[in-house]
């Protein structure tokens, strides 16, 4: 099902529009390693990020290339994957289909036979959807409700690319459904969930963890939801009383380095150590190894680092926080999740 015009059994590329740039780069770079978060068969591999490659400006595209999924096939595992919260629009394009100059494809346009149905238009940069609207609009029946039929207009480098699929291959978020905060955890969770699974991290219930940083709450609150017998918040300040008033939550309310005393008397030994503070990463680092002997060997940490400025390298910060962590932790993987903002990075590692 959703194979449209010269589809049947030909190679596509499916290309995503992200909120931001920064987002395209990070969805870019998880589909090359394998982790695109769509656990679609036939997605490919070759990923680019499309458009201006700066910190916030540019198209914000991603073009999969090769993929041998149909849009259909695509769009079921995408509405089933935790990519639904940052993709926009998915537009798709036959391998063989219509690309060339932007003279080329309105004239392609121009010459195409009037279509029975009624059609959507998609573009981007959304300002040639005016364009490809006042070229049509006068023959074909346009309408962006009622429609069987999408046609799709995308800008990739100086090509411009052009296809017609049925209707139901149209995917947009909806507008009242803003990509980040309506409808299920909030971008905090987010955040550990993602890592949870980018690194494999399994929890059997009946797991200790140590939340440092832990107000108001929403990373220990999901660790209850999902099997902890116990989660030592660590923070001084209030947690929110919804979480607080959890059987397994132990609240501490204390700085990191003046809860040992506490975490000893109840002989605290964790499975998991998580923090998400907002402090400077070796700081973090710091308080984190401060916990580190309540944690088992082999243990795992997840931990937010916010550093500052908003590039995309920061070489000399972790190599700052390696220094801190030693080699009591080992493992060491940084990830720039999908739920990170531009100055987070997140650091998974296991206890030596």
């Amino acid at each position: 099902g959703g194979r449209g015009v010269g589809m049947d059994e030909a190679r596509m590329d499916v290309v995503i529009q992200l909120g931001h740039q920064s987002l395209a780069h990070r969805m870019a770079m998880h589909v090359r390693e394998g982790n695109s978060m769509v656990d679609c068969k036939g997605l490919g591999r070759d990923a680019s990020e499309e458009g201006a490659l700066s910190r916030k400006r540019g198209a914000a595209l991603v073009r999969i290339r090769g993929c041998t999924c149909t849009p259909t096939e695509f769009l079921d595992a995408m509405r089933a994957s935790r990519a639904i919260n940052y993709i926009i629009r998915v537009y798709f394009f036959p391998e063989e289909g219509i690309q060339g100059s932007k003279i080329e494809v309105m004239d392609h346009l121009r010459a195409m036979q009037v279509p029975l149905d009624k059609v959507r238009i998609q573009t981007s940069p959304p300002e040639l959807g005016k364009e490809v609207q006042d070229l049509l609009e006068e023959k074909w029946e346009l309408d962006p409700r009622e429609y069987r039929l999408t046609l799709s207009v995308v800008r990739l480098g100086d090509t411009y690319h052009c296809s017609m699929l049925p209707g139901k291959c149209m995917y947009r978020q909806p507008h009242n459904e803003p990509a980040s905060t309506k409808g299920g955890p909030s971008r905090a969770v987010r955040k550990l969930q993602e890592a949870m699974e980018l690194c494999n991290i399994k929890l059997t219930p009946g797991f200790i963890a140590i939340d440092l940083g832990a107000a108001p709450g929403s990373w220990t609150s999901y660790l209850v939801q999902c099997g902890a017998k116990q989660v030592f918040a660590i923070d001084p300040a209030q947690l929110n009383s919804g979480v607080a008033d959890m059987p397994q939550v132990v609240h501490i309310p204390k700085p990191a380095q003046n809860s040992l005393t506490e975490l000893a008397i109840m002989g605290c030994s964790a499975d998991l150590l998580v923090c998400d503070m907002n402090e400077p990463p070796k700081t973090v680092a710091r308080r984190a190894m401060a916990l580190l002997p309540f944690l088992s060997k082999g243990g795992k940490l997840i931990v937010t680092m916010k550093f500052p400025g908003t590039g995309r390298e920061h070489p000399g910060a972790l190599e700052g926080v390696k220094a801190v962590l030693g080699n009591q932790v080992k493992d060491v993987e940084w990830h720039w999740l999908m739920a990170n903002t531009l100055c987070e990075r997140c650091l998974v590692a296991a206890k030596a």
